[in-house]
């Protein structure tokens, strides 16, 4: 994450000296060892090398941290989340949305500069996704290195290990399947308990449903079919009929975002889902069914559980997602979505030469 150093001498002179030095040292260490990425005024960095006994790796990043502060110090602009340290003792506030201010010892006393934590409900299958995918956002990205570690949280458990991230006081982002059926269809039970815990506690971090109904939707029917994910699958003519009569020119308004391609569906499951007026409007058109009675003739089998495993094992599909990540539907749906993830990550990547 981009943590901006920004304080008056006065201030850091008016607090315990061991303290300031704790500071500067935990601050040097989450930047060496590439967990966050540091930015610190001139003003500060000549302050520390001037007042405090650092070791000679701290010293010599603090020196490179103060001559790159120029090219960092643009980063501050256009980043979508930032943490900000302040002298005092205010604890951690959120001024504007995903902009964070935090007193210096709330911030030692948290683990905040420890790695922040990615949490998904399969650690194998989507983090892993995420991960490949991230990967693709760090090379258009102005920075070019991002740092989490992996939690996983399958079935329920997800809101209990959010809650345990959270209260340990880490960055945080949370990423829950939707499970939707359409855009508009009801959140889940997962997603409401985990937005209840959100409001409840401070952190530093995101909580966010998946763009469309699950990890695998972001994998397009294209590269399944095209690169031989699921060979034995039959019904690709179906859909791929259903697919070229959508209109996709609107974010998160597409069929194949809320398919359930692990297990398939039916009419009836359809209807049981489209209690909502609206959602079964939508349903209706994406469908090119009229009634309920011909919501009932719908039946697309699913891909099963191992799609997003063939894809992590496959270069071809992996090539072909690095131009479809290059595509005018990347754009429109997931593009805005990871780049903000991304910025929870970013981490250091330059070193000092000792």
């Amino acid at each position: 994450m981009l943590i901006i150093f920004d304080v008056p001498r006065l201030e850091l002179e008016r607090e315990n000296l061991d303290i300031i030095e704790n500071l500067y040292s935990e601050l040097l260490r989450a930047s060496i060892n590439g967990i966050h990425l540091v930015v610190m005024t001139r003003e500060v960095s000549n302050w520390g090398l001037e007042n405090l006994s650092l070791n000679r790796r701290e010293t010599a990043h603090l020196k490179l941290i103060k001559q790159i502060y120029t090219q960092n110090a643009g980063l501050i602009e256009i980043s979508f989340c930032s943490l900000s340290i302040e002298i005092g003792e205010d604890g951690l506030t959120e001024p504007t949305p995903h902009n964070y201010r935090i007193s210096h010892k709330e911030l030692l006393e948290g683990n905040y500069l420890s790695e922040s934590i990615l949490l998904v409900e399969n650690i194998e299958n989507d983090g892993q996704l995420y991960k490949h995918i991230l990967g693709e956002v760090k090379n258009s990205h102005k920075v070019k290195s991002f740092n989490f570690s992996l939690r996983n949280g399958g079935g329920s458990t997800i809101v209990s290990v959010f809650q345990h991230e959270i209260q340990n006081e880490k960055v945080v982002v949370c990423i829950c399947d939707s499970d939707k059926y359409a855009p508009n269809d009801t959140i889940s039970s997962t997603y409401r308990n985990l937005k209840g815990l959100s409001r409840r506690h401070k952190f530093i971090g995101l909580l966010s449903e998946t763009i469309g109904r699950e990890a695998e939707n972001i994998i397009p029917l294209d590269i399944i079919k095209d690169t031989y994910l699921c060979p034995n699958y039959e019904n690709y003519d179906q859909l791929e009929e259903l697919l070229e009569l959508q209109n996709t020119a609107i974010h998160n308004d597409c069929l194949w975002l809320f398919l359930d391609i692990k297990n398939g569906l039916n009419g009836e499951e359809l209807l049981q889902r489209g209690k909502l007026p609206a959602t079964l409007q939508w349903i209706q058109s994406k469908y090119l069914r009229d009634n309920n009675s011909e919501i009932l003739n719908i039946d697309v089998p699913g891909f099963g559980d191992a799609v997003i495993g063939q894809f992590l094992n496959s270069w071809e599909a992996k090539s072909a997602f690095h131009s479809f990540f290059r595509s005018n539907y990347w754009t429109l749906h997931f593009k805005e979505f990871f780049e903000q993830i991304y910025w929870y990550f970013v981490s250091n990547k330059i070193q000092a030469v000792n």
